[in-house]
């Protein structure tokens, strides 16, 4: 069972305590050898088939692997920052055609996905994932289906995105697992605001794991990013057991 942190932490100075306390319980588990490595077989392997897909992003899947993936509010990123964004990187990616190796993606994501986490993070928009009725809706959608579609390692909601590390199970793709969980809470939440019309941005952003020191970055990102974001407003993490065995 993962140990709830979430909870509204309103102060900074609150949040960096929470989140200290979180990494000094990982780094006792690691050094008493209690926290179980990641399976390599839930990588990203270079080795075989990849199914690839894209809209305005890349889109890459394989079975049964770690998958980081980041969804956000339709009105979370100023349409001329965005505009501008899409500017930039098209010129990028005429100078660098598809098919991608590890190296080139690694930059793409570098310079393209960390600033689209700026912009979110900068709190634009209703952020309406602020509420906790609204909040709540969220975390019960992304665990109805643990451990039977996907295995949920970290999460955390903030008041305009929400950044989620999962393990997919079976032949259940990265892109139906999104969908569903983007599809069940726009539905609950537009009937909690009395509203209609689209929710969440159409497409989401996705990254296969490639390896356990990537694993880790991740699960750190998620841990600080409330603190980063200036506030919190869920989190939900493995500590002692961050690999979900």
């Amino acid at each position: 069972m993962p140990l709830n942190t979430h909870g509204n932490v309103s102060t900074k100075k609150n949040a960096e305590s929470e989140f200290t306390n979180i990494f000094s319980k990982q780094t006792s588990a690691r050094q008493a050898g209690s926290l179980s490595s990641v399976e390599n077989s839930a990588f990203f392997n270079p080795m075989t088939n990849v199914a690839t897909t894209r809209r305005h992003l890349p889109h890459w899947a394989q079975s049964g692997k770690l998958v980081f993936a980041t969804f956000r509010l339709a009105d979370s990123i100023p349409q001329e920052k965005l505009i501008q964004w899409k500017r930039e990187r098209e010129l990028w990616k005429a100078a660098h055609p598809e098919p991608w190796n590890s190296k080139t993606e690694d930059e793409y994501h570098n310079k393209f996905s960390r600033t689209i986490d700026k912009f979110l993070d900068a709190g634009y928009g209703e952020c309406v994932l602020r509420e906790p009725e609204i909040r709540k809706i969220v975390e019960d959608s992304l665990r109805h289906f643990d451990g039977e579609r996907y295995e949920l390692q970290a999460f955390v909601v903030m008041p305009n995105h929400v950044h989620v590390l999962f393990k997919t199970l079976a032949e259940n793709t990265p892109a139906d697992i999104l969908h569903s969980w983007k599809s069940f809470s726009a539905v609950k939440i537009n009937q909690a605001l009395n509203r209609t019309g689209a929710l969440w941005q159409n497409e989401s952003w996705d990254r296969l794991i490639r390896s356990e020191k990537h694993f880790d970055r991740v699960v750190q990102y998620i841990i600080e990013n409330p603190l980063n974001g200036g506030q919190a407003s869920s989190l939900s993490q493995m500590p002692l057991n961050t690999h979900g065995n």
